[in-house]
């Protein structure tokens, strides 16, 4: 590629991790031969997987570490191990000066995001771990999750909670974003919790220590910080938010869809990535939007959020 600040796509190593869906991994799989041309491409999934037919430079045939219910009801399952393993084996095998790291039921309907890869520039050495920014998805990285109705006025703090979707950036980078352990005793970890307590009473179903996104983070953060104490995510009242935040603006770029192309390749996040009003309000008014991203990096107000809050607020007020 030519113009000027934009990576060749031939310099790229695209980690696609997770379990093979039928219909959507081969979907991920061409979107990257389209929009990322000669770009290498890791294909890091489970023994036993159909990988057939399958598009791929490069298999990574990984041990299932298993996954464990994380809630009260028992229905849902905590992929954190099998996120971590699929992710750091794939990393391992990248060649190329630059990783795109994304899950396997993900879709490029472009290459946008390399744009903003050399942009917001200025760094606080208090806050730097990362020799360069990394890209990353607006939508999971959060502040918080905000209560609605009764507990409109209330709010969860999740400090270091990065979007564990897609991240772009420097080979090293991504390799020190995801130097992190493996939970050893990890039905301990997907059931940490007997009774928690929980700013808002609807996350009390919720048993896990850490979300998958803050355990990333904060697994990160402790490389800066030697002084962080978070043992759990209700332990947020010993973090620092502020030093949250600027960590996170400082080492990351946070990128809404129509910046990055790249969807989450399910209808029901489909929807989320391409249209603000589909965005849950408990996620909508604490995620690290493109729009919020620059106003926190410039220390200004921004007016395009601002309107884009009254145009949501109008459109979801009876969910409110």
């Amino acid at each position: 590629m030519h113009k000027k600040n934009i990576i060749d796509p031939q310099d790229i190593s695209v980690v696609v991790q997770g379990a093979i869906d039928k219909n959507l991994t081969p979907q991920c799989l061409k979107s990257i031969r389209k929009h990322l041309p000669g770009a290498e491409i890791i294909l890091s999934t489970w023994d036993g997987s159909d990988v057939s037919g399958l598009d791929y430079d490069k298999l990574v045939l990984n041990k299932d570490p298993g996954a464990y219910p994380n809630t009260t009801d028992g229905k849902r399952n905590y992929n954190l191990n099998r996120y971590l393993v699929s992710t750091q084996s794939g990393i391992k095998k990248a060649s190329k000066k630059y990783v795109l790291k994304m899950r396997s039921d993900m879709l490029l309907t472009g290459a946008n995001f390399l744009r903003y890869f050399n942009k917001f520039k200025h760094r606080d050495a208090r806050y730097s771990l990362f020799k360069h920014k990394v890209l990353t998805s607006s939508l999971y990285t959060i502040e918080g999750e905000k209560g609605i109705k009764k507990e409109r006025h209330k709010m969860h703090p999740t400090p270091y909670h990065i979007s564990d979707w897609w991240h772009f950036g420097l080979a090293d980078d991504i390799k020190l974003l995801f130097k992190c352990p493996i939970i050893k005793n990890f039905k301990k970890f997907a059931q940490y919790f007997k009774e928690p307590k929980y700013e808002l009473s609807w996350l009390n179903h919720r048993l896990w220590r850490f979300p998958p996104e803050q355990y990333l983070g904060i697994e990160l953060a402790k490389k800066k910080f030697s002084d962080l104490y978070f043992p759990d995510c209700l332990s947020y009242k010993n973090v620092d938010l502020k030093r949250s935040r600027n960590f996170i603006v400082d080492n990351f770029i946070t990128l809404d869809y129509k910046q990055s192309q790249i969807l989450l390749n399910k209808d029901y996040y489909l929807q989320m990535c391409k249209k603000y009003r589909k965005i849950p309000p408990h996620v909508f008014y604490t995620m690290f939007s493109f729009d919020r991203y620059k106003s926190f990096y410039y220390g200004l107000p921004n007016f395009r959020m601002f309107f884009k809050r009254l145009y949501y607020y109008y459109k979801n007020r009876n969910e409110l």
